[in-house]
This record gives structure tokens, sequence and C-alpha cells, in this order.
């Protein structure tokens, strides 16, 4: 399965999730917290994801969805002034290397979509480990099939000793501190929302379309600000959306001009009305939208 590590401090490290890696607190005692790179995982949620810990005495334990060792799942992105930023869209960077590393992760991990994320698991490792190394495999469970969607695995160094959750404390502006609840975690969390992909022979270089939906607080989100801008408003049921590219060179792909469709009550998101523009303002009937994606 192919993955994609982003680390904050600008290192690139492209990962498989084939095989275990290390987790960002590599090594940890029972009952600590640690934090697993999963990939770019499409499916991943607390709510679906299974996670099973299997120590160096083949011990395993088992946390079925939604089990609060499960701590949270959250999507880490780049900065977007980041070095390998830039050179992506600019073309020259120093070192070169940087643009070149641009490529690689989207010919070989995203298939040309410049929405890159990374996915972290919080994991409360379990009571009495033994000591040397733990195998982590991460599985998101489609909930009607039981059929595994997305896989990823990581291993974690036991030591001696016993640990305990991590209390991802926060302070308040006055400096008093506190712990943030799952509830707090699960705010951090991506919502449940439609993807909009469009396919097609052309790439255009407007487009302009609607949004049904059922009543609900509608957002749309441009996952690539970089690459277009987008203009919506909504009625509660219907989101007009224009779509125009950031740059005089328009769009490379198609997949620049994906969207998603969130918002508390929002169901059953279709589109309709949908034309695309060439660069001379002309329509162009070659383009058409998917069936969003529930995710």
């Amino acid at each position: 399965m192919k993955t994609l590590t982003i680390f904050l401090a600008l290192l690139l490290m492209n990962l498989t999730g084939c095989a275990g890696y290390q987790t960002f607190n590599h090594i940890a005692r029972s009952n600590d917290t640690v934090t697993a790179a999963a990939g770019r995982m499409q499916t991943f949620t607390r709510e679906n994801l299974r996670v099973t810990i299997t120590d160096a005495d083949g011990t395993e334990t088992v946390y079925a969805p939604g089990n609060t060792n499960i701590r949270a799942v959250i999507n880490l992105y780049p900065d977007p002034l980041s070095n390998i930023i830039s050179a992506r869209e600019t073309r020259v960077s120093d070192p070169a290397v940087w643009v070149s590393n641009a490529d690689l992760i989207n010919v070989s991990y995203t298939d040309g979509d410049n929405d890159w994320w990374q996915t972290s698991v919080f994991i409360n490792l379990p009571d009495n480990m033994a000591i040397d190394h733990a195998d982590i495999i991460m599985e998101s469970i489609d909930p009607s099939t039981a059929e595994v969607l997305e896989t990823a695995t990581a291993i974690v160094q036991i030591v001696s000793g016993v640990g305990a959750p991590h209390p991802f404390s926060a302070k308040w502006p006055w400096g008093a501190s506190f712990n943030l609840t799952s509830s707090d975690l699960k705010a951090l969390e991506r919502s449940s929302h439609y993807q909009i992909d469009f396919s097609g022979s052309e790439i255009p270089t407007a487009l302009s379309l609607e949004i049904t939906h059922t009543a609900g607080a509608a957002f749309v989100v441009n996952p690539s600000s970089e690459k277009k801008n987008i203009h919506w408003t909504d009625d509660g049921t219907t989101a007009k959306v224009l779509i125009m590219p950031t740059k005089p060179t328009g769009f490379s792909s198609l997949h620049d001009l994906k969207l998603y469709v969130t918002g508390l009550g929002v169901e059953d998101v279709a589109v309709s009305n949908l034309q695309a523009f060439d660069q001379n303002g002309n329509e162009i009937f070659t383009v058409s939208a998917n069936t969003p994606i529930r995710r």
C-alpha cells in the first residue's frame, strides 16, 4: 500500500504500508501512548479503526473500532510555506532535490493529487508487555461488510517499567493547564464528508456547478488553495460553486479541481448543472463530475 510521511522539520521520508515502521516515540513502556505514522490513509477514523498489538512473547491485544485506547486519528499537513511546497509550485529550489522529492510524491504516492497529508494514530499500549519489539497493525474496517479497507503497520521498542497514557495537556491564556478530553481530540479529526472529483479528456480553465444536499450546515472545502480559488454560496439545500485557477497558467491536472463537502446534517450530496470553460471562456463538454464519495 502506498503511503507518505511528512515530517515537520522539512524532512521527507517515503514509506510503504507493507512493512513495519517505528512509531514517533519509538521506545516506550507498557501503558505509554505512542504515535504511529500510518501514511496517507483515506478511510482511517476512530470509529472504523481496528488496532492489533503483538508483543515479543506473541501476546496479542486487539482494540476494536471505537476503543478508547485509540486516542485520536489526526491528519498532519505540510506547512504551505515549507520549502517542498514552494519547490513544487515554482519548480525551482536550492537544493534541486526538493523539486525531485515533490515530483516523487505526486507521481509515486498520490497519483498527481497535490492534497498531501500524513495520517497519525495515537494509541495507548496495553499492560504487561514483554520487553523487546512489538508490532502494531492498524486496519480500517467497513462496518457493513467487515472488509479491511486500508492497512498500515508500525513497530515500537518496549522497555522495562510501567508508563501511563499521555494526558495531552494544554494551557489557558492565563497559564492554568488542563487535559484534553476525548471530545477535544475528536475536534481535530477529519469530519465525515463527501469528496467530489472530476474526470474528462480536457482540463478546463474554470468550472461552475451546483451541489445539492439534505438540509444542514454545509461547508465547501478547498483542499488545494495554492491551485484554485473557490467562490460558493449555500441556501440550505443547494450550494452554487465557481472554481477558478490561482495562476495564469491554469490547472495542470483534473486532481486540482477536487472538492470536499461537509457539515452537520449534510447528506445525499449530488452534483448538478456542471459547466466547464476553456481559457477563452468557451464552454467545453468533455468534463464531468464523478459521483461524490462519502468518507
